[in-house]
């Protein structure tokens, strides 16, 4: 049997039943050996039984729960070390390499089944400010909160993550440029409430939203990626704050 079938079955049984099956075998395997070698060598020895009984239910509990508990605690490790190779430390939202990943699952499933999909990307309205003025420590808390207000909002089916610095994307699945651009606005709305407490004082905090939609077989991810920054940095441009669908304007 595999090595991963035989962790998925342990895993599925849970800690204790895991032990007794092994315990189990142990037992009925030792038994057998024993058995065998008293049928060759002609002799019947009922401490023999009890000897093959006794022994793995002793040494192999033991071992078995030490064994378990060694595979277990791996499981956990690997699972924690796969969640933070896609969480962004700092915000706890997933991060760049998840969001991209998911992205090109995305446009397969939407060229394979024609499902709609867009895509925001949020930028915090002078956060080069904020650091300069109150420091990195005030900067990050900006970030935590702007990542909070906005998790409260996403779907289950959505995915949210910080794509670097004081940007942050957002990939709804099912949902069309106009559902996107009234979703970008909900966000919008909810990062204008937000404020970071600083020596007594409260920071305002905005963002600006670019919006576009996956345009099918004629469109790829480096192009929905470019379109979605081309049409917040026209939010910047009125005024920021702000959502658009639209390409920034040419100097």
């Amino acid at each position: 049997m595999h090595h991963v079938e035989l962790r998925a079955i342990i895993k599925r049984l849970g800690f204790v039943k895991a032990t007794v099956l092994l315990v189990a075998i142990a037992t009925v395997v030792s038994i057998g050996i024993t058995i065998v070698l008293m049928s060759a060598t002609g002799s019947f020895a009922v401490s023999g039984i009890v000897i093959a009984v006794v022994v793995p239910l002793c040494v192999g509990t033991l071992m078995s729960f030490l064994f378990l508990k060694i595979l277990f605690q791996l499981e956990e490790a690997e699972a924690e070390l796969k969640t933070l190779a896609v969480t962004d430390e700092l915000t706890g939202v997933h991060n760049r390499r998840y969001f991209i990943e998911t992205a090109e699952r995305e446009i397969a499933r939407c060229l394979r089944f024609g499902k709609a999909f867009s895509a925001i990307l949020l930028d915090i309205d002078s956060f080069k400010k904020i650091n300069d003025s109150h420091g990195h420590s005030v900067g990050d808390a900006v970030l935590v909160s702007v990542a909070a207000a906005c998790l409260r909002h996403c779907r289950k089916i959505d995915t949210f993550a910080r794509y670097g610095g004081d940007e942050f994307f957002f990939l709804l699945p099912e949902c069309t440029q106009k559902e996107a651009e009234t979703f970008a606005e909900r966000i919008r709305t909810a990062i204008e409430q937000v404020r970071v407490d600083v020596g007594g004082k409260s920071i305002p905090v905005t963002a600006s939203l670019g919006v576009q939609a996956f345009e099918g077989a004629q469109d790829s991810l480096d192009r929905l990626l470019i379109r979605t920054d081309n049409a917040m940095y026209a939010a910047k441009q009125s005024g920021k704050n702000a959502v658009s669908v639209a390409a920034a304007a040419k100097k």
